[in-house]
């Protein structure tokens, strides 16, 4: 149960939202994903995740305004590289990505080319011996010394 002390607090902090959210014209019962997405190409992208400096998000996610009724103005900053990594009978297994897109450049074929990854929650398996590093048909090696 929840001590006595708080109820009223909390209930009161509650109705302020209800009438906020009823104020904008948001259902009560509205899922996330029709209020906060990012747009990247034209193509919106529903975005999970909450302020995490506050009440213990560990998705963090700031967007660029305030809820209005037509959603939060996108996303201002928020998680950009997720890595899990577990252990099996052959070592590490990685997975991970970077949330918004290889590129920041919004010219550029990675500026959003993880991005539908990150929102259906899909990580990406990382190489991480030195066979499957070498098995990347995409990896380049570039030796850099100085004159």
């Amino acid at each position: 149960g929840v001590a006595a002390a708080p109820v009223a607090p909390m209930l009161a902090v509650l109705r302020a939202a209800a009438l906020q959210l009823g104020g904008l014209r948001v259902p009560l019962d509205a899922p996330l994903r029709e209020y906060q997405a990012e747009v990247r190409k034209g193509v919106r992208y529903p975005i999970h995740g909450g302020i995490g400096d506050v009440d213990g998000v560990s998705n963090a996610l700031h967007t660029k305004s305030p809820l209005t009724g037509q959603g939060y103005g996108g996303v201002a900053w928020g998680t950009s590289y997720v890595q899990l990594v577990s252990f099996d009978d052959h070592g590490p297994v990685a997975r991970g990505l970077l949330a918004y897109g290889q590129s920041t450049g919004p010219a550029s074929p990675y500026y959003e080319d993880q991005l539908p990854l990150y929102v259906s929650k899909q990580l990406v398996t990382l190489p991480f011996t030195r066979e499957q590093i070498d098995a990347d048909g995409n990896r380049q090696q570039t030796t850099v010394s100085e004159k």
